[in-house]
């Protein structure tokens, strides 16, 4: 049995990429958002002279909705972030073991 129902929808892209996103999102009423930075390489990235990989820099957006809802807000991210096109990054979406309601007030 699952403790959520929830989806949590992460997009891993560009820097300069994820601050502009999320206010889109914020906008199509999505607020259980975040945005945070993550150095890393990827297998068959670039790698430097001494045959080390390069490590980049990249933002990585996380959205969480209600499991009824991923499908749609997968597809708006996919949209308004861009990620057909190059340098767009890499998205996914996987089931909430658990989750804490939060509310500003």
């Amino acid at each position: 049995m699952r403790a959520s129902a929830q989806k949590c929808i992460v997009l891993i892209t560009e820097p300069g990429r994820g601050t502009p996103l999320i206010e889109k999102l914020f906008a199509h009423g999505l607020t259980m958002l975040d945005l945070h930075h993550a150095r890393g390489s990827a297998i068959g990235g670039p790698i430097d002279r001494k045959g080390v990989p390069v490590v980049l820099e990249q933002e990585i957006v996380t959205c969480v909705v209600a499991e009824q809802k991923a499908d749609e807000v997968f597809a708006l991210i996919h949209e308004l972030g861009k990620v057909d096109q190059p340098g767009g990054g890499f998205m996914y979406m996987q089931d909430l073991a658990r989750g804490t309601q939060m509310s500003i007030g």
